[in-house]
C-alpha cells in the first residue's frame, strides 16, 4: 500500500515539474492592430502524450497579454491563427520560459512563374518559403516557412507584410532566392521569373572577418576524387551577390571541397561538403575571410656543420586552391633568416631541409589566423657512417630515410656502398633505396635501422637489401626496344616498379622471395599478360617484356537514377586480379582504358563516395561499350583476424584493399562498401587458404572472421 502511495506521489511530482504558464505577448506590426479579435492562440505539444493535450485560448480585441497553462510536456509550438494575419512559430521551454513575445502581422501574397530545362509541370510538388528577416545580418538557418501552392508553373503563397528574404524550397532542384521582398496587407506581389535548375547545389555566405558581406567573391567547388588533368574542367564557379551570397548548382551526387577567392583577402576554404542527388545543401555558417599571412624565421645554428645555408619550404596541409603550383623550397640566408610574404591563411607543415635535401626540422605552424608569425626553430643532426649491401653485394644508389613524425634523411652511397647521412635525432628510421640513382630509379624499402643514442667508436649503420632481383629489357611489337614503365606486383599490390631507358633495359632489384607479376607500358601499346616469374631467396632472374597494340575500351557508369556517375573510380585488372591499375569517369560518367588487342577479359570494380561498389568481370569487345549501373543500396564488409583478404564475386577475383574508396582516406582496419549480393572471402592461412561466404545486404554490417585462423604472412595474398 505504501508501495502505490509513494508511485501516486512520484506520478504528481513529475507532472507538476512540467506544468507551467507562459506569459505571450502579441506585438502588432504596422498595419496589424486589427489581427486583434476573432482569431485564436494555439499551443501545440512537441511530444504528445496522455497528459499533454492542444491549448487554445481565443483572442480579444485590443487584448496583446495572454496566459497559455501548458503541462504534459516541457516543449510546446506557439503561434496565433487568423485569417489574413501571421506570426511565427515559436518552440517554448515550459520549463525554462515564462514569457515570450509574439510579432504579429498582416499578410499579403506573393507568386510567380517557374521555368524548368524540359518545361515540365510542377504540379504535384510540395513548395516551402523559408523567410528570413532581411536585415543583413549574419545568416540565420532560422527562418519561418510558409506553404505554397503550385499551379503547373505558377505559384503562389501569403507572407507576413514585412521586409522578406524569400527562399522557395522544391525537391530535386536548387532552392531559388528572392532578396528585400515587400507585399504590403491585401497585396500581390509577382516577382521576377526564375529558371529551376536540376541536380544538387551549394549555397552560402562569404563574410570578412568582422562578418561584413563580400561581394564579387569567386567560390569555386571542385570534386574530391577529381584528377589533376581534368581538375578546370570538373569545378563550378560561382560569384557573391550583394548579400555576400553564393549558389553553385548544377552538382552531382559526391564530396566536394569549396574555395572563395577574395580580392585583398587569403582564399578560404571548406574542406569537404557532400551532396546527394537533387539535394540543396546551404552552409550553416559564413565562409570568413581573413588577411593573408606572413612568417619570419629565425633558424639556429644559422647554417650545416659543412656551413651550407638551410632550405626551408612550407607545405599547406590542405591544399586551398588545387590550380596553383605548390610554393618551391627557397634557402634561407647564411645568417639563418627566412622570410615569406602574402602567404594563404591555412595550417603549414615547416620543413627545414641541408642541401642533400634531408629533412631534419618538421613541425606544424598554424597561419589560419592570418598576419605575421615570427619563430625560432632549432635544427639538430648527427652525422652517421653507413653502408648499403643488396644481399653481400655493395650497392651504388640514393638512400631516403624516414621516421614516424615525416622527417627525411637523404643520402646517396659511393660504388663501395658506403654513405654519411645526418640524421636530427636517434631512434628507429626506415631507409627507401633508389636504384639506379636519380628520379627513375625503382623505390625499394629495407627493413628498419636503428640510430643508439649512445655510440661506441667505429659505429656505422648496416643498410641490406634481400638479394631477389628481376631483370631484362623491353621490345616494341616489331623487335626493337622501347622506352617504357614496367610493374612488379604482388598479391594485386604494386611491389615497384621503374621507367626504362631508350634501351628498353630494366633492373628491379631489393625483392624477396615469392610470386611476382611483371608487365610493361609503352607508346606503342602494353604487354598482353603479365609474365610471372618465382622467386627463390637471393636469385635474380631474366625477363623479355614484349608491347602490343592497344584496344581502347569504353564504358558509362550511371546512377541508380539514371544520371551520369561522374567521378567514379574504374579498377582495372587484366590477369584476373592480380595487378590493378584506374582511370575516372568524367562529367558524363563516361571512360576510356587501353587494353593490349589481344585481351579478351578484364576484372572492374567501381568505387564512388555515394554508391556501393560493383565487382565484375566483362569480355572485350571491339566497338561496343561496357554499361554499369550501380545499385542505390548495400552493406558494409569488414575484415576480422586477417591483414589481406581476396574477395570472389561471381567470376572476378579482387583483393580486399582495391575495394577501398576514397584512397586518401582509406585505413585496413575500416570496412568497405558493396553492392548486396553473395562474396566469398579468402585469406592466407599456415595451412594454405580459408574461405568464408557472406551475403551482405542493404544498410548491413558483415564480418569476414579470420580471428581463430593461424595466419600465414601477408604477402601469400
Amino acid at each position: 500500500m505504501r508501495v502505490a502511495a509513494f508511485a501516486l506521489l512520484l506520478a504528481a511530482v513529475s507532472q507538476l515539474a512540467v506544468a507551467a504558464e507562459v506569459q505571450v505577448t502579441l506585438v502588432p506590426q504596422p498595419g496589424a492592430r486589427d489581427c486583434l479579435g476573432d482569431g485564436r492562440l494555439v499551443a501545440t505539444p512537441e511530444e504528445l502524450s496522455g497528459s499533454a493535450k492542444k491549448v487554445e485560448i481565443p483572442l480579444q480585441p485590443d487584448a496583446v497579454q495572454y496566459t497559455l497553462p501548458l503541462g504534459g510536456s516541457r516543449l510546446w509550438r506557439i503561434q496565433m491563427e487568423r485569417k489574413s494575419c501571421w506570426t511565427s512559430t515559436l518552440l517554448v521551454d515550459a520549463g525554462v520560459e515564462g514569457a515570450v513575445t509574439l510579432p504579429l502581422y498582416r499578410t499579403g501574397t506573393i507568386g510567380g512563374e517557374l521555368s524548368t530545362p524540359a518545361r515540365t509541370s510542377l504540379s504535384g510538388l510540395s513548395g516551402t518559403v523559408f523567410l528570413r528577416k532581411s536585415d543583413r545580418s549574419p545568416p540565420q538557418e532560422t527562418g519561418d516557412r510558409v506553404e505554397c501552392t503550385f499551379d503547373a508553373l505558377k505559384w503562389s503563397c501569403e507572407v507576413p507584410s514585412a521586409l522578406l528574404d524569400v527562399r522557395l524550397d522544391l525537391p530535386g532542384f536548387a532552392d531559388v532566392y528572392w532578396w528585400d521582398v515587400t507585399a504590403a496587407a491585401g497585396e500581390t506581389v509577382r516577382l521576377a521569373p526564375q529558371a529551376l535548375r536540376q541536380g544538387a547545389s551549394i549555397a552560402g555566405w562569404v563574410r570578412d572577418s568582422g562578418g561584413n558581406p563580400l561581394v564579387s567573391a569567386r567560390v569555386v567547388a571542385t570534386p574530391l576524387e577529381v584528377e589533376s588533368a581534368s581538375l578546370t574542367r570538373r569545378q563550378t564557379v560561382a560569384k557573391t551577390n550583394a548579400r555576400g551570397f553564393f549558389q553553385l548548382t548544377g552538382l552531382s551526387a559526391g564530396q566536394y571541397r569549396v574555395v572563395s577567392h577574395a580580392e585583398h583577402y587569403s582564399p578560404a576554404l571548406i574542406a569537404a561538403v557532400t551532396t546527394r542527388d537533387g539535394e540543396a545543401v546551404t552552409w550553416p555558417r559564413a565562409i570568413t575571410h581573413v588577411p593573408h599571412a606572413a612568417m619570419e624565421l629565425t633558424l639556429e645554428p644559422p647554417v650545416t656543420v659543412d656551413g651550407q645555408p638551410w632550405t626551408v619550404e612550407l607545405i599547406e596541409r590542405v591544399p586551398i586552391d588545387l590550380t596553383s603550383k605548390p610554393a618551391r623550397a627557397q634557402t634561407a640566408t647564411a645568417e639563418g633568416r627566412w622570410v615569406k610574404q602574402r602567404l594563404p591563411a591555412t595550417v603549414y607543415t615547416l620543413e627545414v631541409s641541408d642541401p642533400r635535401g634531408s629533412v631534419l626540422e618538421r613541425r606544424e605552424v598554424d597561419l589560419s589566423a592570418g598576419g605575421k608569425t615570427v619563430l625560432l626553430v632549432s635544427v639538430q643532426h648527427i652525422l652517421v657512417p653507413g653502408q648499403l649491401l643488396v644481399a653481400d653485394e655493395p650497392l651504388e644508389a640514393d638512400i631516403h630515410f624516414y621516421d614516424q613524425s615525416g622527417k627525411t634523411v637523404t643520402v646517396s652511397s659511393a660504388n663501395d656502398g658506403t654513405f654519411t647521412a645526418a640524421f636530427p635525432r636517434p631512434g628507429s628510421w626506415t631507409p627507401t633505396v633508389m636504384f639506379p640513382p636519380g628520379r627513375t630509379g625503382a623505390r625499394v624499402e629495407g627493413e628498419t635501422v636503428v640510430v643508439p643514442e649512445e655510440r661506441a667508436p667505429g659505429f656505422a649503420l648496416e643498410v641490406r637489401l634481400p638479394g631477389g632481383r628481376i631483370r631484362g629489357t623491353v621490345t616494341g611489337p616489331q623487335g626493337p626496344p622501347e622506352r617504357a614503365v614496367v610493374h612488379v606486383t604482388r598479391g594485386g599490390r604494386l611491389v615497384t616498379q621503374q621507367m626504362t631507358g631508350e634501351d628498353g633495359v630494366f633492373d628491379l632489384i631489393g625483392l624477396r622471395a615469392g610470386t611476382y607479376a611483371v608487365d610493361a607500358e609503352g607508346k606503342s601499346g602494353t604487354t598482353e599478360i603479365p609474365v610471372v616469374v618465382e622467386l627463390e631467396r637471393d636469385e635474380a632472374s631474366t625477363v623479355k617484356l614484349v608491347l602490343a597494340p592497344s584496344l581502347t575500351i569504353e564504358g558509362t557508369v550511371t546512377a541508380p537514377n539514371g544520371m551520369p556517375a561522374s567521378g567514379a573510380v574504374i579498377r582495372v585488372s587484366l590477369d584476373g586480379g592480380s595487378s590493378w591499375l584506374k582511370t575516372v569517369s568524367d562529367m558524363r560518367g563516361r571512360f576510356r582504358y587501353s587494353v593490349p588487342s589481344g585481351a579478351r577479359e578484364i576484372s572492374l570494380a567501381v568505387l564512388t563516395y555515394a554508391y556501393p561498389s560493383v565487382v565484375l568481370r566483362v569480355p572485350v569487345e571491339a566497338g561496343i561499350p561496357i554499361d554499369i549501373s550501380l545499385p542505390p543500396s548495400g552493406g558494409i564488409l569488414r575484415l576480422r583476424g586477417a591483414p589481406r583478404a581476396l574477395v570472389r564475386s561471381a567470376n572476378a577475383v579482387v583483393p580486399f584493399h582495391v575495394l577501398y574508396f576514397p584512397e586518401p582516406f582509406g585505413a585496413y582496419g575500416g570496412g568497405v562498401h558493396l553492392a548486396a549480393g553473395t562474396y566469398e572471402v579468402c585469406a592466407p592461412a599456415a595451412s594454405g587458404r580459408e574461405c568464408r561466404s557472406v551475403t551482405v545486404t542493404p544498410g548491413g554490417e558483415h564480418t569476414a572472421d579470420f580471428s581463430k585462423t593461424e595466419n600465414a604472412a601477408p604477402e601469400d595474398v
